[in-house]
């Protein structure tokens, strides 16, 4: 993977400067970090209780 950075069209902030990284990533490794998220947000998703309809501190304290 390389980071290349990339001129912003944003006003000039002398802090952050002007530029952002962008990461140049081959095929496989896009494909290998899909499916990685993927699996994490369907982890997540059954132990999120906090903002989710039906779910609460009560059911999370009795999944434990």
């Amino acid at each position: 993977m390389r980071v290349v950075p990339l001129k912003k069209e944003a006003e000039y902030d002398p802090v952050k400067g002007n530029f952002r990284p962008i990461a140049i990533m081959n095929g496989n490794a896009k494909v290998i970090e899909t499916q990685i998220l993927t699996e994490i947000d369907r982890v997540q998703y059954d132990y999120q209780h906090g903002f989710t309809k039906g779910k609460s501190t009560e059911t999370a304290h009795f999944k434990l």
